[in-house]
């Protein structure tokens, strides 16, 4: 009877080892695609910043401020 509880509670171990690696995995991935998609969206931010630089060098944009 020792013997089963013994290789339960190593199941049980096992189990949750490897429930907390994949909720990590799963966080880490949450956390990528986060960077990801800042990252992208700070690319895109900068095109359209040169983009209208272009455009103020040409005369082609007033900027509405002054």
């Amino acid at each position: 009877m020792g013997g089963i509880k013994v290789d339960m509670k190593f199941v049980f171990n096992v189990i949750s080892l490897l429930g907390a690696v994949g909720w990590g995995w799963y966080q880490m991935e949450l956390r990528v695609t986060a960077l990801e998609m800042k990252i992208e969206h700070n690319e895109k931010m900068a095109l359209l910043r040169d983009q209208i630089q272009g455009l103020k060098v040409n005369g082609q944009f007033k900027d509405s401020r002054n």
